[in-house]
């Protein structure tokens, strides 16, 4: 069993940030998504989480590192939050909680206030609450944070050069990764991988004799500063060796100018590059696609949604709404009225799911009975053949049956009461009241023992004892069980037959509802 991966930032507390008071959630150890309509502070959250982060001071082969692109790891506040005279030094405080096990920090929580540059009358700037020295004010982990800069339109840069700073191993998997995210059958061996320098950024780009790698579209641009992302925490993780013990990206609104299916695929190459190379991802995100890739079954326990609200000026957040919640808060919409979830329960024949009907109260209750027309050695060979549709509903079967070792081992499986088939069951049961009972009539003329049995006073055969049974059945009231159901459930005979059947069915649907 695989060791469960630690986050690098556990917690994030925040005091006072504008809207945002008085907050507390933990990080995901893989991606954790940011969500929420406009104006709920999601870019601004995700830059105060990001913010206090360097390699300046740290001890080891880590420190004055750079990346691919040249990118110094130490934030740049200009990218994320923009200050206005509203925010007034102090009325800005959060802490964030890091994982002493993966870097040092001095009791594992950094404390960062808003205080007054030095010089400047109108400015702030983010400091440790607690140490005014020089580095303090950092956690030493290497981070990336891509702000919406990333998508500036490469037709509006007009001073740019092309070079290629990828080592080979890391230009063939750029391409293959590029290849799968945006399904590009175009890209072969006489593509390569280079990287454009502007004024404005730089980012990874794909050329060819064919193709110039300024003609990439916006969704290309993005995609190719996303990788050359996880490249570099690639290229340090191999360089740095044991110094490296994972780093922390952050994406700003990582489904921008990108089509569904590769933000999708995306998300899958992330997920799995967060856990090749110990990368923490924190994104922002407005996507279903991504919400609904985040909560499935291969990620869910492993990511995290933080669903963003406001309410009379506060921002809330809720942790791992539902894919519908989220989808109703982003769209502005009242959920659709819950349909309940209904579980198939199969019987030999029609006469099962009477007597099934009989025996249990089934007004309101999810299920769906349909009887098969089939014998129990048939259904026994579907289930062990493990055909989806008998392995996952309750299959109830003809009492006659319950010593059979291959059918009772099926947990599944429910026995109809008696060692015999429904029709002879019950032909049994009234044959064996008396002819004063309340079931019969009073009159000659009316339903009595005699009428039940004239015809079948000894049947010699399953078929006669089927035919009298669809034979009488009218006589038995509405829907030919109502007047049978009445009269046996309320036989205190049959107390313990009832209770034994309901338990059985009880522990088949638990086990059906549970897989």
């Amino acid at each position: 069993m695989t060791e469960k991966r630690k986050p690098i930032i556990k917690r994030v507390e925040i005091k006072q940030f504008r809207a945002l008071r008085d907050i507390c959630f933990d990080l995901a150890p893989s991606i954790t998504a940011l969500a929420g309509k406009n104006g709920t502070l999601k870019t601004t959250l995700l830059g105060l989480i990001s913010q206090p982060f360097s390699l300046e001071t740290i001890e080891n082969s880590l420190r004055g590192r750079r990346g691919i692109d040249g990118y110094d790891f130490k934030s740049q506040l200009r990218e994320k939050i923009k200050l206005s005279e509203y925010d007034i030094p102090g009325e800005h405080t959060w802490k964030l909680h890091i994982n002493e096990d993966i870097y040092p920090l001095n009791g594992g929580i950094l404390e960062v206030t808003s205080i007054k540059r030095d010089g400047k009358s109108n400015d702030i700037r983010f400091w440790s609450a607690k140490n005014k020295s020089k580095g303090s004010g950092y956690a030493q982990c290497p981070v990336i944070y891509l702000s919406l800069k990333r998508v500036y339109p490469i037709a509006e840069i007009y001073t740019l050069q092309s070079t290629s700073p990828l080592e080979d191993e890391e230009k063939k998997l750029f391409l293959k990764w590029y290849k799968d995210i945006l399904t590009d059958l175009s890209i072969d061996d006489s593509h390569t991988a280079v990287m454009i320098d502007s004024p404005h950024k730089k980012t990874l780009s794909i050329s060819s004799l064919a193709n110039s790698p300024l003609t990439i579209s916006a969704g290309q641009d993005n995609l190719g500063k996303i990788l050359l992302a996880i490249l570099t925490f690639k290229r340090l993780s191999e360089k740095c060796q044991e110094d490296y013990k994972g780093g922390v990206l952050f994406v700003d609104e990582i489904e921008s100018t990108l089509h569904p299916s590769a933000i999708k695929k995306l998300i899958k190459i992330l997920a799995h590059a967060s856990s090749r190379y110990n990368i923490q991802i924190v994104i922002t995100t407005h996507s279903n696609i991504v919400l609904c890739e985040l909560q499935s079954k291969e990620r869910i326990h492993e990511c995290k949604t933080l669903f963003l609200s406001k309410k009379e000026g506060q921002i809330r957040i809720d942790e791992n709404p539902s894919i519908e919640e989220m989808e109703c808060g982003l769209s502005i919409t009242q959920p659709k009225e819950k349909v309940s979830k209904k579980y198939d329960v199969y019987s030999e024949d029609e006469v099962g799911c009477e007597f099934v009907k009989i025996l249990k109260q089934t007004k309101g209750c999810p299920f769906n009975f349909q009887p098969l027309d089939l014998g129990a050695e048939q259904i026994e060979t579907l289930i062990s053949r493990r055909i989806k549709g008998f392995t996952n509903s309750i299959l109830v079967i003809d009492g006659d049956k319950r010593n059979s070792e291959k059918i009772k081992k099926h947990r599944n499986v429910v026995f109809l009461p008696g060692d015999t088939f429904p029709e002879k069951f019950f032909y049994n049961y009234l044959f064996s009241l008396s002819e004063n009972d309340s079931f019969w009539g009073e009159k000659d003329w009316e339903y009595t023992q005699e009428h039940c049995f004239a015809d079948y006073m000894e049947p010699v055969n399953d078929k006669q004892y089927k035919d009298w049974y669809h034979e009488q059945k009218i006589n038995w009231g509405k829907n030919g069980l109502s007047k049978l159901k009445r009269k046996f459930m309320t036989d205190s005979s049959n107390e313990v037959v009832i209770k034994k059947f309901c338990d059985d069915f009880e522990k088949a649907f638990k086990h059906v509802k549970n897989k």
